[in-house]
């Protein structure tokens, strides 16, 4: 097989590999909170970010991929004005700095003027002007520009018939008939607006238009609880909710901009830069320190046969089919992402510049981004949507104008970019994790005016550092679950965290305790009849979430749970989640027919809290003749909820044969073998 540069084979196998990571969002490094440079910056960490994102999502004109862009916010040295750094993956752009200097004049002139909801609606209404355009896109509007978008049915169409199945039961609507008059106001307005000619829709008349649908929105949005829904992908209601909140996110970012015009001085002096895109080539930046990738250097060493059975496993190709997919990657044309355009532009300034700490895009990060930035360690990226894009690269020593200190920070980073790329290799090599495809488009979160001082408010940092960032959080679900549940999704997106450490050097996890949530829980099951007290097992109380086990076919899996931990369990189609607590403070419930959350009397009342207890997990084939007498044990979470009722037994896992998780031609028996 001819030579190729170690990165570049190390990214070519990686991809035969098909790796898919969940989404994932990234803990603050505490060194961009309390370390010395703190005193150097006018907008605290948290505006700071804030400020990208939101610039980041009104600068986005196009959902073409080759123009997804990427902002940061540099702070001048004298604390008087504000550059946004602005790079795209490729192109001109022009229309992002015609959508800026529009979107600055008005803010301009909003922050010095009263009242201030006033302001912020004439602000809006000017965004609405600059990003008409992107806003007629979103909606799938016959106006758009044609985009990845056309042909699609607008979801407004069916936007009534999507909220009727909503679960209203927990928190309806204070004036039902009054909310319905908004859904079809709403289903209206977008009437109005596909039945004006093209000229009329992208002009005065439709942005009128756009307006009124914007706030439509917020209001048909309220009552809804968003986060939960968002925070569930498998939610049958998630993609109506999504494209919601990517309209109404303008209006949040148009209150967050004024609002912090009116705290900092420098808002007033707004500049926009841009960084030029590099060109398309064929090769990147290579480590230094190894001339050949992962997959070669197995092909000589009689310890690695192992490790090529398992590519050869994994990637379902023969030898020579991998030495041929190897040698078609220098025949790609791959392009420097707009997020490490940004990375290169300060390495290559750092002595001049205040170096701003976020790096925000309109798209999470890609896999090869957001591992490079981690290793790089000087910027912080908010989330990854997990995947790999082989056209990916890194600019060339001869693209690049260094500093004399950043040359060797960049030639280290590079070696360690390279075996962090090894070590993902060798874990989606051990073991094949397959997850649905996430949405890859950030939302802009929602902001409310405050009238606290310019003080920065305390943010949560994590204990990251340079080149050896904390475990990524799962932002995907809820951090706990005190239930078991079984997920009707066709694949789970709970998997494993990754983290970029080679095998040897693997850092300690932070410890998250399994009754802390961020996330508002699913309200569908009641309480339990019975609280535990964890005062008995305070030892455990801190005990870190398990991260999922993978089920292989026909292998029984042990596994011993001590009070604070949860037991997670993952084969296709089904993820099983079992706290210690809850299962032990249960009495007996059924399966609520209103949500995808299965509740039972797991563990007899008389287990004590102190008590481990250890369960047997086994993944089964649904025809399986050991389910042919466990009919009474079997809960088919494929079984439309609505129609169906199960009532599980006090103490089911303790007889006979457990319980049985069936969906589809998948099922997996889960029951008590005997205390730890």
């Amino acid at each position: 097989m001819a030579r190729l540069g170690a990165i570049a084979e190390n990214i070519a196998l990686l991809a035969l590999l098909n790796p898919k990571e969940p989404v994932l969002e990234n803990p603050i490094p505490s060194k961009f909170i309390d370390d010395g440079r703190a005193s150097h910056f006018i907008l605290s960490f948290e505006d700071e970010r804030r400020t990208a994102e939101a610039f980041a999502i009104l600068l986005s004109n196009t959902d073409n991929p080759r123009k997804v862009g990427a902002v940061c916010v540099e702070q001048s040295l004298d604390g008087h004005s504000l550059t946004i750094r602005t790079a795209v993956n490729a192109g001109p752009q022009t229309d992002r700095k015609d959508a800026f200097a529009r979107i600055t004049s008005a803010l301009r002139k909003a922050s010095c003027s009263e009242p201030l909801k006033k302001q912020e609606d004439v602000l809006l209404n000017e965004i609405i002007g600059a990003c008409q355009l992107r806003l007629l896109g979103r909606l799938r509007s016959r106006h758009a520009k044609s985009s990845r978008q056309s042909g699609r049915v607008p979801f407004i169409h069916k936007l009534r018939d999507n909220l009727k199945l909503l679960d209203w039961d927990q928190n309806p609507p204070k004036d039902i008939d009054f909310y319905w008059q908004q859904v079809d106001s709403l289903i209206d307005l977008f009437g109005d607006l596909e039945s004006l000619p093209p000229r009329d829709a992208r002009s005065e008349s439709g942005r009128a238009i756009l307006n009124d649908i914007i706030r439509r929105v917020g209001r048909v949005l309220r009552p809804i609880d968003t986060r939960s829904i968002l925070n569930n992908p498998s939610h049958p209601r998630y993609d109506m909710i999504r494209s919601l909140n990517k309209l109404h996110q303008y209006r949040h970012a148009a209150r967050y901009l004024l609002s912090a015009a009116r705290k900092f001085h420098a808002f007033h002096d707004l500049r926009i830069e841009e960084v030029k895109p590099f060109g398309e080539s064929k090769t990147g930046a290579e480590s230094l320190s190894v001339r050949r990738g992962l997959f070669s250097r197995s092909l000589t060493s009689r310890r690695q046969k192992n490790f090529v059975r398992l590519v050869q496993e994994q990637s379902g190709k023969s030898l020579s089919q991998i030495e041929q997919e190897l040698q078609k990657h220098p025949e790609l044309d791959k392009r420097v992402h707009a997020e490490i355009q940004l990375l290169f532009h300060y390495e290559c300034q750092m002595n001049t510049v205040t170096q701003p700490r976020v790096i925000v895009s309109t798209k999470q990060a890609c896999l090869l981004c957001d591992l490079l930035i981690k290793t790089h360690g000087g910027f912080y990226t908010p989330s990854s949507h997990g995947t790999l894009y082989p056209r990916w690269r890194i600019p060339r020593s001869d693209e690049v104008s260094f500093p004399t200190p950043a040359k060797a920070r960049m030639v280290q980073c590079l070696d360690q970019f390279n075996r962090a790329l090894e070590t993902k290799i060798k874990k989606f090599a051990a073991q094949k994790c397959v997850i649905p495809n996430a949405p890859e488009s950030v939302i802009f979160r929602s902001y409310n005016h405050s009238t606290s001082s310019t003080v920065p408010t305390p943010t949560t940092a994590g204990k990251g550092s340079e080149g050896n960032p904390e475990v990524p959080i799962n932002r995907g679900f809820p951090s706990a679950r005190t239930s078991i549940r079984s997920r009707v999704s066709s694949i789970s997106t709970k998997l494993p965290a990754s983290t970029i450490e080679d095998d040897e050097t693997k850092s300690s996890r932070p410890l998250r305790s399994p009754v802390q949530s961020d996330t508002t829980p699913c309200p569908c099951p009641p309480k339990p009849k019975r609280a535990l007290s964890l005062s008995s097992s305070q030892t455990y109380a801190q005990s870190a979430l398990k991260q999922p086990r993978i089920l292989t076919r026909g292998v029984p899996t042990t596994y011993t749970m001590s009070p604070g931990s949860v037991a997670q369990f993952q084969a296709p189609r089904i993820h099983l989640d079992l706290s210690y607590e809850q299962a032990c403070a249960l009495e007996g419930s059924s399966l609520s027919p209103s949500c995808t959350s299965a509740r039972s009397a797991l563990i007899p009342s008389t287990a004590e809290a102190h008590e481990d207890l250890t369960l047997q997990v086994e993944w089964l084939d649904a025809e399986n003749t050991k389910l042919g007498g466990l009919l009474e044990r079997i809960v088919d979470i494929a079984f439309p909820w609505a129609r169906k009722r199960r009532k599980i037994a006090d103490g089911a896992l303790f007889k006979g044969h457990g319980l049985v998780f069936v969906n589809k031609d998948n099922a997996v028996s889960l029951k008590a073998i005997g205390p730890g």
